[in-house]
């Protein structure tokens, strides 16, 4: 894992807290890890404490979070005291630096500071309430439908689409196959069961194509090897219903 250094032995002057000299926090040490996980989907990604330790009155604290890419950080703390009502609470944040790339990625901040003589806190990072976890994609109750004995329509604890989905009701004629919330294969029945069609997806396109008769034969099959390729762009070899070759070459639409 790559570490960007960013700011270290700085003190920074946090609002007064415990009410003597040594109430003042010094920031020894901060870093800021390079991009590890660039993601679409941010707000999947759980911001949380993976870290926390006090010891010799200085806090280790490490946080993962998510940030516009290509910025470098600088840590930004404050402590408040409570009241016989509220707890103390310290405030943790960065100010960000840079001109940011057009993607967002998952980052860890470590923060070592020392001057904590209490251990009982409320830790917010920027502005707002933030728990230790070992998940680092957000939870939700997991969901399924049942069709039949068959098990579909299933949304994982991590809110992402797996296995298969359909929109059908009573018997399924048509399913999409998704693995971690990406759409790689679909399927389509005949009456009887047996399947009319299937494509499915490879290294980000629909590369490989496949077409029956009603019993079972096979009518047309079309592939594109390359990565990204459509298999549209790839060689098909089609067939009748004695199963004799009777075309190859680039993909032709079948008639409707």
């Amino acid at each position: 894992m790559s570490i960007i250094k960013v700011f270290k032995a700085v003190t920074l002057l946090i609002i007064p807290c415990w009410g003597d000299a040594q109430s003042r926090l010094h920031v020894l040490d901060f870093s800021a890890t390079e991009c590890i996980e660039p993601t679409l989907y941010p707000e999947k990604i759980r911001t949380r404490i993976i870290e926390k330790e006090i010891k010799d009155g200085i806090l280790d604290l490490k946080i993962g979070t998510t940030e516009m890419c290509c910025l470098t950080f600088e840590p930004v703390i404050k402590f408040y005291s409570g009241s016989p009502s509220s707890s103390d609470t310290l405030y943790v944040g960065y100010k960000s630096a840079g001109v940011p790339c057009e993607c967002t990625c998952y980052h860890e901040l470590s923060y070592k500071i020392k001057g904590f003589h209490k251990l009982n806190f409320e830790i917010q990072f920027k502005g707002n309430p933030i728990e230790y976890s070992e998940e680092k994609y957000k939870t939700y109750p997991v969901k399924y439908k049942l069709i039949g004995n068959d098990t579909v329509n299933c949304v994982d604890k991590y809110g992402l689409r797996q296995g298969i989905w359909t929109f059908d009701s009573i018997k399924i004629k048509k399913y999409y196959f998704f693995k971690d919330d990406v759409h790689i294969k679909e399927i389509t029945f005949f009456d009887n069961g047996n399947v009319e069609k299937a494509r499915k997806r490879e290294f980000g396109n629909w590369n490989y194509f496949i077409e029956y008769f009603e019993s079972g034969q096979k009518k047309k099959e079309c592939l594109n090897a390359e990565i990204g390729g459509s298999y549209r762009d790839g060689n098909c070899k089609e067939w009748n219903e004695e199963g004799q070759l009777i075309y190859e070459g680039p993909f032709k639409k079948t008639p409707n």
